[in-house]
């Protein structure tokens, strides 16, 4: 990391101005302190109602991620899939299409499955509005990136370990775009509390909320962004199998280990 990357972190951390939109598409959200009053708007797009009926809380523990590393973000909850962590093709390309609407700057899917032209058209359609879509890679222990985290548009993320390597059940290859922590990660779980989870879906919303805050320091022409916050991304974020994975975390966040990785 050389000193030009660490002032644009370190500007990045100070900058405070309206607070940007991070839209979770997931599995709803449930009741917490730390995010009840974060969220600005929430759509069902399943038919089910409110809350966060998956048995892990994944859609509340996502968006804990995204609200933690980006303290000045108001959340956009999109519940797209069912108690079993499943959702139609329709249901996420409703949720997506929803989040646009709703002005969001940043998009975050932490979920991958069967390709699907009408969940391409939608993505496609909201990068075209400059929203930076963050996605999963998928936990196929090293398998291709799956959709839609392997289109070229969106920022593809695959989960690494506390030494900085891929974690052993994170897809990988080409298509990725960076790293982020996803191995015991703590968040919040409906009802109150916390739990750690691990997989992609938690290194996702790492790099979201980080884009947000990209988005609250370099606004610039909206339709812009994801050329720009990749050209970021590679001048700020550290190479991969580096060591002092906490140093940037601990002058970013006071210790609560923020890092980037990109590939190489």
């Amino acid at each position: 990391m050389n000193v030009k990357s660490l002032l644009l972190l370190l500007c990045l951390a100070t900058t405070v101005s309206a607070g940007p939109r991070i839209a979770v598409v997931d599995t709803g959200i449930g009741a917490h302190p730390e995010l009840d009053k974060r969220v600005l708007a929430f759509r069902d797009a399943t038919g089910t109602g409110s809350g966060d009926p998956h048995p892990r809380n994944h859609g509340t523990h996502v968006a804990g991620i995204a609200a933690r590393m980006a303290p000045n973000a108001d959340l956009l909850i999109a519940k797209v899939m069912d108690r079993n962590g499943r959702g139609r093709f329709e249901w996420v390309k409703k949720g997506i299409e929803w989040a646009v609407e709703r002005d969001a700057d940043v998009i975050n899917l932490s979920f991958g499955g069967t390709p699907d032209a009408g969940v391409e058209a939608a993505i496609r359609a909201a990068v075209k509005r400059g929203i930076l879509v963050i996605v999963a890679a998928g936990n196929d222990s090293g398998g291709p990136v799956a959709f839609p985290a392997n289109l070229d548009c969106v920022f593809a993320v695959r989960a690494m370990d506390d030494a900085g390597y891929r974690a052993p059940f994170s897809n990988d290859g080409p298509e990725i775009r960076v790293s982020a922590p996803g191995v015991d990660v703590e968040s919040c779980k409906a009802g109150g509390g916390y739990r750690k989870l691990s997989g992609t879906s938690m290194a996702a919303p790492w790099v979201a909320g980080v884009a947000a805050r990209w988005v609250d320091a370099y606004p610039g022409e909206k339709e812009t962004r994801p050329a720009r916050f990749d050209r970021w991304l590679r001048l700020t974020a550290k190479r991969d199998m580096t060591p002092d994975l906490n140093a940037i975390g601990d002058v970013l966040l006071g210790g609560r280990g923020w890092d980037l990785r990109i590939r190489r």
